[in-house]
């Protein structure tokens, strides 16, 4: 990691499988979350060491949004097998979804000063959790990326 625009930083040892950033703990500071495979899901708290989110329960994607609008960013994981996930308020862990996405993104779509996650479920189509609350389909094809912004 590119640290304060001079040195280079270390983050993590061994290498993370993934990474995302987002402030989870609403300090105005991203947290550096990485995802070590098997030995499960960490983040760096203003530069310190990397402290466990989840043991040993490696991610498909990982993504970050504030989808509740509490000034916190919530952590949005691919847990394969066992679903989506959002990690709300920097603390529980939440299931909002049954299958697994083969991407995930975060964006405010409708302008509500809110995240919402951007998923493509692949063969299901792409979606979006809106408001976190409402799953809507945004279209039936399956998509090879995402990518999100303000565009207007």
């Amino acid at each position: 990691m590119y640290f304060n625009h001079a040195t280079w930083l270390k983050i993590d040892n061994p290498s993370p499988v993934r990474i995302a950033t987002g402030d989870l703990d609403g300090n105005g500071v991203d947290e550096v979350i990485i995802d070590r495979g098997a030995t499960g899901i960490f983040a760096r708290y203003n530069n310190a060491a990397p402290f466990v989110l989840l043991n040993a329960t490696p991610s498909q994607d990982l993504a970050t949004g504030d989808l509740d609008d509490d000034g916190k960013e919530d952590l949005l994981v691919d847990f394969g097998s066992s679903g989506f996930w959002v990690r709300y308020n920097n603390t529980t862990w939440t299931k909002r979804n049954n299958t697994s996405p083969t991407n995930i993104i975060s964006a405010d779509l409708d302008s509500s000063e809110r995240a919402d996650a951007i998923l493509d479920f692949g063969s299901a189509g792409l979606w979006a959790f809106f408001n976190n609350t409402n799953w809507v389909k945004l279209n039936v094809t399956p998509t090879q990326d995402l990518a999100a912004g303000r565009l207007d």
